[in-house]
């Protein structure tokens, strides 16, 4: 009996992305071997289901209630019932507007919050390699690019890292940097491109990084569908993001 309690605490946790490291690989093996773990994660997952479309249900039960509370009475006069027909049926159609919109506008919301807190939780500002020993321009000029980014004066690093690789291209580091500079100024479009950049070139350190911070663009510019190939590439190879990548991916599909 305690056994099932542990499984049921431990599963809630599993569903809402608060395992890692140890705990989600001990639970994985568990899941491997044990078709008990494997039927409460089952029916743990049709629970919230249930719920969350039993979300749906009452909405349309407080539809029904108000369609009967505005429906017409009888009038002797037709000519007055006629304009209290007309109105109740524009008052209908202006509440099941309304009520649309809200559930819209929570179905997107909530998107949103649930996207910004994965964001929160998991993404983090890339901290730099240590600088190459160089005495040139181009090296004088990307120590005051990291050294403006250090201070987070993010506007300035950006300026200074554009101008690094408008001397020298090849410097991967450099296109990562200026990537997670923008997504520091929510410019997360121009911060895809710099973190392309580096994925195409396919021979430097800094693909694990680029391939990583590319998806929580995905996320904030509402590109769904490419966040969930992004993390589930993560989530199938050999990265150190690996584990954080399944949980996103839970959270996300």
């Amino acid at each position: 009996m305690d056994k099932k309690k542990n499984y049921t605490k431990i599963i809630d946790r599993y569903l809402d992305g608060d395992l890692n490291g140890l705990e989600l690989q001990t639970l994985e093996k568990e899941l491997d071997s044990s078709p008990e773990l494997r039927k409460e994660l089952k029916l743990q997952r049709e629970i919230n289901a249930a719920l969350a479309e039993k979300e749906v249900l009452d909405l349309r039960a407080q539809l029904k209630v108000i369609h009967r509370s505005i429906e017409p009475v009888p009038e002797r006069n037709m000519a007055r019932k006629l304009v209290h027909s007309k109105l109740a049926r524009i008052a209908a159609a202006s509440v099941v507007l309304l009520i649309t919109i809200a559930v819209f506008t929570k179905n997107f919301t909530g998107n949103r919050v649930n996207d910004d807190k994965i964001f929160n939780k998991y993404y983090e500002t890339y901290k730099p390699l240590n600088v190459r020993s160089g005495f040139g321009e181009i090296d004088k000029m990307y120590r005051n690019a990291l050294t403006a980014y250090q201070k987070e004066n993010y506007e300035k690093a950006l300026t200074l890292f554009e101008e690094v690789l408008e001397l020298d291209q090849s410097r991967m580091e450099a296109n990562l940097m200026t990537g997670v500079s923008n997504m520091e100024l929510d410019e997360y479009e121009e911060a895809s491109s710099s973190f392309r950049k580096v994925i195409n070139h396919n021979d430097n350190l800094f693909i694990e990084h680029a391939e990583w911070y590319i998806g929580f663009c995905y996320i904030k510019t509402d590109n769904t569908d490419k966040a969930i190939e992004q993390f589930a590439k993560i989530a199938s190879g050999n990265s150190l993001n690996k584990d954080k990548a399944k949980i996103i991916l839970r959270k996300i599909k």
